[in-house]
């Protein structure tokens, strides 16, 4: 229950008291006079104020138990905001330690940030994931700082490591090409631009890259990121449930996927329909500003049949 709506429940209950009051008084007052024209016996006077006065006795009892459930609830509130703003300062300064640690991970010209970047606790899960498991293609939905973080990932390494990305906005996608070409990391990444077009996804239509299967010369992908299309929109919150569905034929066996923002409630139901459709990945959230979510096979060659 809201605040607003106890408060409400409140100052009803104040207003029926006053009126109980009001009542007994009456009646009390009532009982004093003597049996006249009326003929009202005095008996049924008194009668009337007993009840009047159990009422009030009634009303008195139930406003001490509503004030108290009241106070009860608006406690309970009080500590959930406590609780969240807690969570929430913490969650801010572990997001500064993992810029401070992701921040030599990214190349010298770095492109500025934006509502739509990835957090940076979730670059540095991501660079984890490739110190760790050392892919050798990525491809990723969306484009931005993630992009640059992995291509010099890969250039550190010198692993012949390499990077795809899928990008709807034209503009976009060339600012990033510039950032990676001003890096000396355009042999590496590649942004290829492909509009958004409508699918179906979990029984509604959504935005999707016009991508009907995964190209052809992307085979044997180690690791697919999944960081578009934007699906901030509560219309769109199913954006990015394609995905796995048309990128699976060519994940290799040891493929994981890294899906961002799964704070949102639209992410949470896309893992839970990936690991409907695909029961061999298992799935480990985190829980970080905005969440992430990374997908891994148990058994690597536990894959379901392409057709």
């Amino acid at each position: 229950m809201r605040k607003s709506d106890l408060k409400s429940l409140l100052a009803g209950v104040l207003v029926a008291v006053p009126l109980c009051l009001a009542f007994g008084t009456a009646t009390l007052a009532w009982t004093t006079r003597s049996p006249g024209a009326d003929g009202m016996p005095q008996s049924a006077l008194l009668g009337m104020t007993a009840a009047g006065l159990v009422a009030l006795s009634a009303a008195a009892i139930g406003l001490r138990v509503e004030r108290a459930q009241v106070a009860s609830r608006l406690a309970s509130v009080d500590q959930e905001a406590a609780e969240r703003a807690k969570w929430l300062a913490n969650q801010a300064a572990a997001e500064q330690m993992s810029l401070r640690n992701v921040a030599p991970l990214l190349p010298a010209e770095v492109l500025p940030a934006s509502s739509f970047s990835m957090r940076a606790a979730n670059l540095e899960a991501l660079a984890d994931i490739l110190l760790r498991h050392r892919p050798r293609l990525v491809v990723e939905l969306g484009s931005g700082l993630s992009t640059l973080l992995i291509a010099n990932r890969f250039k550190t390494a010198g692993n012949g490591g390499r990077l795809v990305a899928f990008e709807h906005d034209e503009r976009w996608a060339e600012l990033c090409r510039y950032y990676l070409l001003a890096n000396g990391l355009d042999g590496i990444a590649e942004i290829r631009t492909v509009p958004l077009t409508r699918r179906s996804a979990l029984g509604c239509e959504v935005p999707w890259y016009d991508l009907p299967t995964a190209p052809s010369d992307l085979d044997r992908i180690d690791l697919l990121v999944v960081d578009g299309p934007p699906a901030g929109d509560p219309r769109h919150a199913a954006a990015r449930a394609p995905a796995l569905e048309v990128f699976y034929p060519r994940l290799s066996p040891e493929a994981r996927v890294f899906l961002d923002d799964t704070d949102r409630t639209g992410e949470r139901a896309v893992v839970d329909a990936w690991v409907e459709s695909f029961p061999e990945f298992h799935p480990r959230f985190a829980r970080t500003l905005s969440g992430y979510c990374v997908l891994e096979r148990l058994d690597p060659s536990a894959r379901r049949a392409v057709p």
